[in-house]
């Protein structure tokens, strides 16, 4: 009998390059920085144990501009504000549906799953009234302890939450404070100037966290763009006596007396910048921060007088070299204070854990006691045993409410010791990964521990903010935690990819891979609908063959699983599982692609590092097509063959094919902007055309190819990079290419701040062709390509909004699209059989001029109007005294929804004034008349 394989997970690791500087600073009070006087070599990146940079590589591969091969400064507002100037499908009525005027787009999930999240808190006013932040899926409010989620950012606003903070004096309880900017750990570009996810200052609720607004005071209006101490905020506190509220930056120790509305310094290094620093207050105001080492003000500072005055209270026996510390007073003694804190690499070894006592005067000296608690650390030893904090990316330590001496640490673990660590036999393993020690899951707990509440009229009631979202115990005292899960429509986890049935025959079956939160399915089309955990790691690319029967996902770095519900083996679990990694592929992306043939779905093409593997056959119920691996102890499929011919000099990034017109046609891109064509790839070893089009940005990264299911020589090419031309067409296999970016480009040369495109999809219900457009500031769609002057608009403003788009999946038989986003989870929709269009547009019955948007403007605006008929058309901007300033349309049109743009010039090319504007337009005896604001 052949021996059952193990189902193996994989361990998302993470690792941190720490910064090193080469400049000194004079210390002052400014909150600016001079990006030119800044170098800062690289940052913390995460991916696995092999290549702990692997994820930011990924990412900064994918987007960074190829002629300077950086991520162009300030690019994430930028693309927003240039966002704002593209219509919405909402506007032009380009939803396709007969009789509806809008495309109903409706959220997936994942219900039961959370994203990572830094900014976790309870109302001390109502303990049921939960508010959460999510690093790039924004602030979130519950009002029944978790059983249900309010998104409350808006769209438009910045969804990098940090840390979040409650005003706690009588009357003032409304007053909440979050931060933004995640400098370790983030998940999108990298760090500095090139961080993605990085902040923008410190946002302000007055109404009990249903609203938020930015305060000016800490807005440089420039996320990504590192000029500012304010764009990465480690911690907020408010002092509960007078309401002062202190932040530990990066570099800075500030405080406002007035609630936000101005800031000052009261602790910052002299020398050098400290980019780790953090800071908690007493119930009667006592304030310790700390800041790395390495700077002259290194250490541990405590101050008794609102931060006015700070004593250095650091212990003479303290390490020489650390780098991020974390803070904690005990409620029960506020005499106490734990830290805990990152030294070098990983394992418990590099890590220290310190306790204080104060004694009397300020606390220095002897009137503070030290005690070394490092060797106490936990250190169970095996797979994931060891504490660890991934370089300080996952770090926490919080202290009962009631008892000194029940105290907590986070890494990627989460321990208890009811010995305040003073010996290593009072400590539980108590979350994270689970006590079998072997990277799987504690049960409704996850690995990566980042905050830490507890209940005001419970103690023993404990929740936990972590990279699978939110999680509740009844019972911390437990050695044996029992956790729950609050995922309950908390939408902010990051995927990758995702995949439906392309059959339909689970017509509701989505399946997808998540950051840090591995691969996930579900086969209900509704919200609240309960996802199942399939695979591990980094969940990446995936999909679905024989008829929803067999499953195929990928975790980092192109490991590839197949799971067959068919169950050829009969195994007691109701499936089969196999290995499906071509065995000497190597130098894989981090998130590697991998497609069946829609022509044949038992061959599946895989990107190997600088050449294309094909698997000949994964129907894994014939005999033939697999083995048992002696050296990894688990069957695997015995079908893969490595097309030689088709061997490329950078990394293969992107894979297509073709079902039919021509069928088994495969076109594939890489990360240095080339494309390839494979006719006839289902068998033999042909060697491929090469298609690259003469005007493609040399250097770019192919991100997706979407080829037209109806006819083969039809393809949709993306470049993700930001400052190159990001979508090209080609209806003829590739001979020929055609720039269809249009306006989702400032420049027509790609440069400006057009966003990033990820992801491209061409649906075919009823053979007309609709385009589809995943980006960095949403998903927007078009009917017609028009070259450079195609028209794209926004999807599902409201509800999908400008989130990152990484994926999207169609099914062109009814019309289902499935999208996956970089914070906010995933949406579907079905897209009509039937259109109601005239080349492409959707005809009026009346004439129409819309309201111009956005208004106000201060730069370009958009004027739509509906022509249910061939017309001439004049459209003209005038001033509030009737002279006419513009004339943007004198000519004969079709009909359809149409568009202008104006960017505040006259008929000259001059800037005009800011003010009330008028704009006419007059279509034989039709007239109609709208206003509008240009702003300076």
């Amino acid at each position: 009998m052949k021996k059952q394989p193990q189902i193996l997970t994989k361990k998302s690791f993470f690792g941190l390059l720490i910064c090193f500087f080469t400049f000194f600073i004079e210390s002052d009070s400014s909150n600016n920085v001079t990006p030119s006087t800044i170098q800062i070599f690289s940052r913390n990146q995460i991916g696995d144990k092999d290549d702990p940079f692997a994820r930011w590589s990924f990412e900064w591969l994918r987007t960074r501009d190829p002629k300077t091969n950086q991520i162009p400064e300030g690019i994430r507002q930028r693309e927003l504000e240039f966002a704002k100037l593209l219509p919405t499908t909402e506007q032009l009525r380009l939803d396709r549906r007969i009789g509806v005027s809008k495309t109903d787009w409706k959220k997936r999930g994942p219900y039961n799953i959370g994203g990572r999240t830094r900014a976790l808190a309870i109302d001390v006013s109502d303990e049921n009234v939960l508010l959460a932040g999510g690093v790039s899926g924004g602030m979130w409010r519950s009002t029944d302890g978790g059983q249900n989620w309010s998104k409350t950012t808006k769209p438009e606003q910045l969804h990098s939450v940090t840390t979040i903070a409650q005003d706690l004096r009588t009357g003032k309880n409304s007053i909440w404070y979050y931060g933004t900017g995640e400098y370790t750990g983030n998940s999108a570009i990298g760090g500095g100037n090139n961080a993605y996810f990085s902040g923008d200052g410190i946002f302000k609720s007055t109404d009990g966290g249903l609203n938020w607004s930015v305060l000016s005071s800490t807005d440089s209006n420039t996320p990504q763009s590192f000029d500012s101490f304010f764009d990465y905020i480690w911690r907020i506190r408010v002092h509960p006596v007078n309401g002062y509220v202190f932040t530990a930056t990066y570099s800075r120790i500030y405080r406002s007396k007035n609630e936000g509305t101005s800031w000052e310094v009261v602790l910052a290094p002299s020398d050098k910048y400290a980019p780790y620093s953090d800071i908690t207050i007493s119930s009667t105001g006592i304030l310790y921060a700390v800041f790395n080492s390495e700077t002259d003000m290194s250490g541990v500072y405590r101050s008794a007088d609102d931060g006015t005055t700070w004593t250095n209270i650091t212990p003479t026996n303290f390490p020489g070299s650390y780098n991020r510390l974390v803070l904690d007073i005990a409620p029960s003694n506020e005499n106490i204070l734990y830290l805990l804190g990152h030294i070098s690499d990983e394992g418990s070894e590099n890590h220290l854990l310190w306790k204080y006592t104060y004694v009397s005067g300020d606390g220095s000296g002897s009137n503070g006691q030290w005690s070394d608690l490092s060797t106490n650390l936990p250190a169970y030893g095996g797979l994931a045993g060891d504490f660890d904090s991934q370089n300080g990316y996952d770090l926490i330590v919080k202290i009962k409410p009631d008892d000194e001496k029940t105290v907590y640490i986070g890494g990627t673990n989460l321990y208890m010791s009811t010995s305040g660590f003073a010996d290593s036999n009072s400590t539980s393993w108590v979350g994270g990964y689970s006590t079998d020690n072997n990277y799987s899951g504690y049960d409704n707990q996850h690995s990566d521990q980042h905050s830490l509440v507890f209940l005001p009229s419970n103690p023993k009631v404990m929740l936990a903010g972590h990279d699978g979202g939110i999680s509740r115990t009844e019972d911390n005292t437990k050695r044996q935690m029992v956790w729950s899960s609050l995922n309950n429509g908390y939408f902010t986890t990051q995927f990758y990819h995702v995949s439906l049935d392309p059959s339909a025959t689970k017509k509701n079956l989505v399946m997808g891979g998540m950051q840090d939160n591995g691969t996930w399915t579900t086969d209900s089309d509704a919200a609240t609908a309960i996802w199942s955990a399939i695979g591990s790691g980094d969940g990446a690319f995936s999909a679905v063959a024989k008829n929803g029967q067999v499953l195929v996902f990928s975790s980092q770095n192109g490991d590839v699983v197949l799971i067959d519900y068919r169950n050829p083996f009969n195994w007691s679990l109701g499936y089969t599982w196999f290995g499906l990694t071509p065995k000497n592929a190597e130098a894989m992306l981090f998130i590697n692609p991998f497609i069946l043939n829609p022509s044949n779905e038992d061959i599946v093409y895989y990107a190997g590092g600088q050449s294309i593997w094909r698997n000949n056959n994964i129907d894994m119920s014939v005999a033939a097509n697999y083995e048992l691996d002696a050296d990894l102890d688990y069957y695997v499929s015995t079908q893969w063959e490595q097309l030689s011919n088709n061997s490329v000099t950078e990394k293969i990034s992107s894979l297509g094919a073709s079902s039919k017109n021509p069928s088994n046609r495969l076109y594939y891109g890489t990360s240095d902007g080339k494309i390839y064509r494979l006719d006839g790839a289902d068998e033999g070893n042909n060697s491929p055309m090469d298609i690259t089009g003469s005007s493609f940005s040399s250097g770019a990264y192919v991100s997706n190819i979407a080829v037209d299911q109806t006819d083969g020589d039809n393809a949709v090419v993306v470049f993700s990079n930001y400052s190159v031309v990001s979508v090209w067409y080609t209806e003829d296999g590739g001979t020929t290419w055609t720039d269809v970016s249009g306006n989702l480009e400032q420049n027509v040369d790609g440069s400006g701040d057009g966003p990033s495109v990820r992801t491209a999809l061409i649906m075919t219900p009823d053979e007309t062709p609709y385009y589809l457009i995943g980006t960095s500031t949403g998903l927007y769609s078009t009917t017609v390509l028009n070259g450079s002057d195609t028209e794209w608009a926004l999807e599902s403003s409201q509800m999908i909004g400008n989130v990152v788009v990484d994926a999207l999946a169609g099914r062109s038989s009814d019309g289902f699209v499935v999208v996956g986003t970089h914070g906010n989870g995933v949406f579907s929709s079905s897209l009509p059989s039937k259109m109601n269009i005239l080349d492409g547009e959707l005809v009026s019955e009346t004439f129409a001029l819309h309201a111009n948007y956005p208004n106000p403007f201060n730069s370009i605006t958009t004027i739509n109007y509906d022509l249910p008929e061939q017309a001439q058309v004049t459209l003209d901007i005038y001033d509030l005294l009737g002279k006419q300033i513009k004339t943007l349309v004198n000519q004969s049109q079709d009909a359809g929804n149409k568009i202008a743009m104006w960017d505040g010039t006259d008929n000259l090319g001059k800037q005009v004034s800011a003010g009330v504007y008028l704009y006419r337009i007059q279509v034989g005896e039709f007239s109609q008349t709208r206003k509008m604001l240009l702003l300076k």
